[in-house]
């Protein structure tokens, strides 16, 4: 079963890569190692299709194959929290051509799927950091990337310790540097001269110039 997962794996990132024209090597290279149901938890699952977005369909069975495709995987269908499309995630991740060594902040992490697909392109030499709103998709998101957490293991520096953005300023006062900020949290996310913040929460000084911010993704 790993091994056919592996290839599943590697075969969807290269359909990623045609699909959306993916540019990084490093991310479709991330893509084809990062496993999917790690994150997003054992099946059976309830996905959502491009382009319908409303109606959850049921896999045929728990077989994690089905998640290697372009489609969203309710994380609490109740509430209409899913781990994002792939494509779209995969073209906006693309933007901020993300190299070795760099630091990542990604502000809504959700269960940490797209924040250790971050951590691979990265490498060990740079650092991912994830931040999520939701107390209890930010407790996943801890156990989820505690594999890739400090020191820095084969996904570099993925660490879901960062939690509920509402609670603390992780931080104690001192937001962290990035060269690249990702936020999803469209709704919640506010840049100015001093930094990024989360519902008033400080979250990360503002990128150095040569960064960047990719915002409301």
């Amino acid at each position: 079963m790993s091994t056919d997962l592996e290839h599943a794996r590697i075969d969807f990132a290269e359909r990623l890569r045609q699909a959306v024209g993916l540019r990084s090597a490093a991310l479709v290279r991330a893509f084809g190692m990062v496993p999917r149901e790690h994150f997003v938890g054992p099946g059976p699952w309830k996905v959502l299709v491009p382009p319908d977005l409303l109606t959850y369909r049921d896999p045929p069975d728990g077989n994690p194959r089905h998640l290697y495709d372009n489609v969203l995987v309710a994380l609490d269908a109740p509430r209409r929290l899913n781990n994002g499309e792939p494509a779209a995630l995969a073209r906006w991740l693309d933007t901020l051509d993300l190299a070795p060594g760099e630091r990542l902040l990604h502000v809504g992490c959700g269960v940490g799927y797209y924040t250790a697909i971050g951590a691979e392109a990265v490498s060990r030499d740079g650092s991912v950091l994830g931040v999520e709103i939701d107390p209890e998709l930010a407790e996943r998101a801890r156990r989820n990337l505690a594999p890739y957490a400090n020191p820095p293991g084969p996904l570099g520096r993925a660490d879901g310790e960062l939690g509920h953005a509402e609670r603390c300023n992780p931080w104690r006062g001192r937001a962290p540097s990035s060269d690249f900020i990702a936020g999803e949290l469209a709704s919640s996310l506010h840049s100015d001269r001093h930094g990024v913040h989360v519902r008033g929460a400080p979250v990360a000084r503002r990128p150095r110039a040569s960064g960047r911010l990719l915002h409301g993704f």
